[in-house]
C-alpha cells in the first residue's frame, strides 16, 4: 500500500530525500546540524573516494552517519520513492567499500526509497533486512562495536551457575 502511495506522489529522489527521509532520520535521532552534537550528525552528499562504475571517476554519498568519533556508522543511499528499493544495494556498497577506504572504519548500509528501508552490516556477513524506521544513533553504533567484541561460542566456557549437571555441560558443549 505505502508503494502505491509513493507511486502516485511521483517524487523525484530529492523531493523523497526532504519529504521522507530526512523526516524519517529526524525521527530516529539523527540531526542535520553539523554544529550539533556529533554523535547525531548526518551528512549529506559527502564525496567517497572514486569507483571504477562511476563515468566521473568520483561519488557522493546520498547521505552518511556519523559516530561521536566521526567516523561512520552507516552511509544511505536514497532513490526516488517510486524505484525498486534493490537498486540502492550495489551503490550503497560501492559507499561503504569507499568510505571504509577513507576512515579505517566499514560502516553499515542502508539503503531506502523513502517507503521501505533495508539494514545491511556485509561486514558480518549478515544478509540484508527489512527495517521498519531508521536504526538511531545507538543502535548502529552497537552494530560496529559488535564487529570486535563478539566472541565465538567455542571460545565461552560453560557456566556451572546456569546449567550445573555433568550431562548439561556435556550437551552444551556438544552443541
Amino acid at each position: 500500500k505505502g508503494q502505491a502511495i509513493a507511486d502516485s506522489l511521483k517524487f523525484d529522489e530529492a523531493r523523497t530525500r526532504t519529504a521522507l527521509i530526512d523526516e524519517q532520520l529526524a525521527d530516529a535521532g539523527w540531526s542535520f546540524d553539523e554544529h550539533e552534537d556529533n554523535q547525531r550528525r548526518v551528512a549529506r552528499e559527502v564525496r567517497v573516494a572514486p569507483f571504477a562504475s562511476n563515468p566521473s571517476n568520483q561519488g557522493f554519498a546520498d547521505y552518511v552517519l556519523y559516530a561521536a568519533t566521526g567516523k561512520p556508522l552507516a552511509v544511505l543511499a536514497a532513490k526516488r520513492a517510486s524505484v525498486e528499493l534493490e537498486k540502492g544495494r550495489a551503490q550503497a556498497e560501492l559507499y561503504a567499500d569507499a568510505l571504509e577506504k577513507m576512515t579505517g572504519q566499514r560502516p553499515g548500509s542502508l539503503y531506502t526509497n523513502g517507503v521501505d528501508t533495508m539494514l545491511w552490516d556485509d561486514a558480518q556477513k549478515h544478509p540484508p533486512r527489512r527495517v521498519f524506521g531508521f536504526p538511531s544513533p545507538d543502535s548502529l553504533a552497537w552494530l560496529v562495536q559488535q564487529r570486535s567484541t563478539r566472541k565465538s561460542l567455542r571460545l565461552v566456557p560453560s557456566s556451572a551457575e546456569i546449567a550445573g549437571r555433568l550431562y548439561q555441560l556435556e550437551a552444551i558443549q556438544r552443541v
